[in-house]
């Protein structure tokens, strides 16, 4: 575990995610939720090994039956636990998609800016999520209310059209699994529609001029 504590933290730095001062404050918190875990182990077993400590504290030892009733309760308990957990991962899944869709569109938006041809604007997007994206699913547009569309200076802006609509559908539920036989059958979607807009920096059509974007 600390391995792979020490892993991510590492990769959020180097990958811009985070800054290091994020990965000291989470380093710092966790070793204050263990000291104080470590110290209040500590005083259970010396009120366990001493009964005036345990009356004092208001706490014995537990029983057999105590026991019975903690893995009673562990057991109602577990299935809401792992479905927090899911719930983390499934979020975690989509900010990084998320995080991708928008790197796509926002590199695509500047090749536009310098001039690139179409083709290179939906390559280096669709590269930017390989995952997630074809080149086909690039769209390059020009806001509604520019008089003059491909001149110094005119927005132009990149965006994403799949499954016959604007954005990405992003599968909050994957089909096949146990939450989805769990929720009888059900598979939701979430669409994320990620854009980026930047002005030419020089007089160039990248798309026909009547191309206006949807929003």
């Amino acid at each position: 575990m600390f391995a792979y504590s020490a892993l991510v933290a590492f990769g959020v730095v180097f990958l811009g995610e985070h800054y290091l001062v994020d990965v000291l404050g989470a380093v710092a918190l966790a070793s204050a939720m263990s000291f104080v875990g470590v110290r209040l182990e500590r005083r259970q077993r010396s009120a366990a090994r001493n009964p005036s400590m345990a009356t004092s504290m208001r706490f014995a030892p537990a029983r057999a039956s105590e026991r019975g009733q903690n893995l009673i309760e562990f057991a109602m308990l577990t299935p809401f636990i792992l479905g927090f957990i899911a719930a983390i991962i499934i979020l975690g899944l989509l900010l990084n998609t998320r995080s991708s869709l928008q790197q796509a569109v926002r590199e695509g938006a500047r090749q536009a800016a310098v001039g690139a041809s179409l083709t290179n604007i939906q390559n280096l997007a669709a590269g930017n999520a390989p995952d997630t994206l074809a080149p086909a699913d690039v769209r390059v547009c020009y806001p509604p209310g520019v008089s003059s569309r491909g001149g110094i200076g005119d927005p132009v802006r990149v965006y994403i059209f799949k499954s016959g609509a604007e954005g990405y559908p992003f599968t909050i539920i994957p089909s096949g699994g146990i939450l989805t036989a769990a929720g009888g059958g059900l598979s939701p979607t979430l669409r994320m529609s990620p854009q980026a807009t930047a002005r030419l920096e020089k007089s160039h059509t990248i798309v026909d001029p009547g191309d206006l974007c949807l929003s």
